[in-house]
């Protein structure tokens, strides 16, 4: 169970090799499992799957910021 007050953070990305494409799925959940975001992001001109989920924690990162989460 998760603090009063914080939220936790899924993602999960997945990759394409033939067209070095990703996608991306977010959802941020409160400390009694309500969403409280959610966000799907498409990213191009990935090398590899190792870069798509580097690219799917930073943009998480950067999602969960914007919506002014700070205790993750």
């Amino acid at each position: 169970p998760l603090e009063e007050g914080t939220v936790k953070i899924n993602f999960d990305p997945s990759f394409n090799v033939h067209e070095n494409r990703s996608f991306l799925g977010i959802i941020i959940r409160n400390e009694v499992g309500l969403i409280m975001g959610a966000c799907t992001y498409p990213h191009s001109h990935v090398a590899d799957a190792f870069m798509a989920e580097a690219r799917a924690c930073e943009q998480a990162i950067w999602f969960v910021t914007e919506l002014g989460f700070y205790s993750v």
